[in-house]
């Protein structure tokens, strides 16, 4: 999921503060999504408080139903059974029953009228400064929809090197897969230890991050390398890959709660290695 999805589901969901897993997973690694989120459910919180008018016929209405519908008094009626004298049924007077029932149901209608002019309005307001907000703080933060290099659309791996100060200085495809094999550890470590304390939200998003790793690897930067040094650049790398692939599975046993992501985790190493040695092969 990248950033620009999770914004719409963000913006379809009828309760931004209860967020479906997979949403949860992309906030544990996107700060910028994390932010937008924040914003959103401060501006749902305001939108919230907006007042809405006060009902004006319920008076008007009281002081007719007192003065035109005081129910008439009924003559008393005798059980003969009983011989007890018993209340008859209230009645309204009759001159009052037409006046009372016509500006009742007017007064209803334009009561419910207003009713519905003052949810539109305060829906209409709502959206308005959940708008205004979405706008000025996309002007705050030097970011438009139309902008590829927005931090909200950075992906989990791009916000990761652009606050990694050795990839700005790596100029080559060797030192960028540097960069890059040094973050995939860092990530695999921090992954394996996710399993083993439990925390299944925080370990599927770096597995997904250890895959975004791996493809840049493999689909970009690899090929960069020159074929007389791929042998010396690439050869560690898959070796490395073989480790993760090994011990991932490993632990999933160990682990069985964690033993999907960790499945997961071997698969992307596994499948990584062979792309390597392909690109190994095409070498001679």
């Amino acid at each position: 999921m990248n950033c620009e999805t999770s914004h719409r589901y963000l913006l379809a969901l009828e309760r931004p503060d209860a967020l479906p897993p997979d949403l949860r997973s992309h906030l544990a690694v996107c700060a910028a999504c994390r932010d937008w989120h924040a914003r959103l459910l401060q501006m749902e919180r305001e939108a919230a408080q907006i007042p809405v008018p006060a009902p004006r016929e319920k008076n008007a209405f009281v002081e007719r139903f007192l003065a035109e519908g005081r129910p008439a008094a009924a003559p008393a009626l005798r059980d003969e059974e009983s011989g007890k004298t018993v209340p008859s049924v209230l009645r309204f007077p009759s001159d009052a029953q037409p006046s009372l029932a016509n500006g009742s149901l007017k007064s209803g209608k334009r009561e419910r009228g207003l009713q519905k002019m003052a949810v539109a309005v305060a829906l209409a307001a709502a959206l308005l400064l959940v708008t205004f907000g979405i706008w000025a703080w996309q002007r705050g933060n030097g970011s438009t929809p139309g902008n590829p290099n927005s931090p909200e659309r950075l992906s989990a791996l791009e916000q990761r090197l652009r606050d990694t100060p050795r990839w700005a200085e790596a100029q080559t495809p060797s030192t960028r897969l540097e960069v890059l094999s040094h973050l995939a550890d860092e990530t695999n470590a921090k992954a394996r230890s996710l399993a083993q304390t439990g925390t299944a939200e925080g370990l599927a998003a770096e597995v997904l991050l250890y895959r975004e790793i791996i493809d840049r690897i493999t689909t970009r930067e690899a090929r960069e390398v020159a074929p007389e040094d791929r042998e010396r650049v690439l050869s560690p790398i898959v070796q490395r890959l073989a480790k993760v692939e090994s011990e991932a599975e490993t632990l999933a046993h160990v682990v069985p709660a964690a033993s999907g992501s960790l499945q997961e985790l071997a698969a992307v190493a596994r499948e990584g290695g062979g792309q390597l040695r392909a690109i190994l092969r095409q070498r001679a």
